[in-house]
């Protein structure tokens, strides 16, 4: 099966998204549902069987074109829920940050292209999130099965502690059972004293912010930024202090 999710500009600008199903299985379904073949579309075949294609049309304009797209290959019998979980675990591992990338986790091959005046990392995230609702109900519909809740990632949680002669921060337990499942082993909590704050961000090189969130998830910015995102809340007042809410 192959799903697409394009951003296409013509007069408007929105994402398709659309669901391939290879030739023999597009008989079977139209024989039990014909209506697909009417709201959704029927594309030809190579052979005398059509290729069904269930698509998601924000922008109908013809004309429109393609700045960016996510593409999935998977083999048909895998399970809706189970090609969420690739492709999210996919996005955490996968080349962040490129504007054209080919990649594979486990049986999901994964092709990303993104215009350069787009952001490779944000573009990625809302295509990845547009393709999620389609697992949980498109491709359910297609397999005649009932529909799954496949909900896009929302942001990490990283709480910070202030203590007498420093500062902890601690990722969520739920955000940290789920990342866990994605990309292994992560520590519970990291500390930082007040007496060798200036040292260690001197000898880090990087933003306080990027060096928590980077050790607590065990993976980058970039990657967990098209995952889902990460925010530092200050735990006492439950103020958000990372992305600041008043940035510019």
């Amino acid at each position: 099966m192959l799903l697409v999710a394009q951003r296409v500009r013509g007069v408007l600008e929105g994402i398709n998204v659309s669901a391939y199903v290879h030739p023999p299985q597009a008989s079977a379904i139209l024989a039990r549902d014909p209506s697909l073949a009417f709201d959704h579309g029927v594309m030809a075949g190579l052979g005398a069987a059509p290729s069904l294609a269930l698509t998601l049309r924000a922008v109908k304009e013809p004309s429109a074109i393609v700045l960016s797209f996510l593409d999935l290959a998977f083999p048909d019998p895998v399970p809706p829920a189970t090609v969420a979980g690739l492709l999210e675990q996919a996005v955490l591992r996968g080349p962040a940050g490129n504007h054209d990338a080919t990649w594979v986790n486990g049986v999901l091959g994964l092709r990303f292209r993104a215009d350069a005046l787009l952001d490779p990392v944000g573009e990625l995230g809302t295509l990845k999130s547009a393709l999620l609702p389609v697992l949980g109900h498109g491709v359910t519909r297609l397999r005649n099965e009932p529909p799954i809740a496949v909900r896009p990632s929302q942001p990490v949680k990283i709480y910070l502690d202030r203590a007498a002669h420093g500062t902890r921060y601690t990722l969520d337990p739920s955000d940290r059972e789920t990342l866990m499942t994605l990309v292994g082993g992560l520590p519970m909590s990291l500390a930082i004293a007040d007496e060798t704050r200036l040292d260690f961000l001197d000898f880090a090189l990087a933003p306080l912010e990027q060096i928590v969130i980077e050790a607590l998830t065990g993976v980058s910015v970039a990657q967990i930024s098209a995952y889902g995102g990460a925010i530092i809340i200050d735990r006492a007042t439950g103020r958000v202090l990372w992305p600041s809410p008043d940035a510019a």
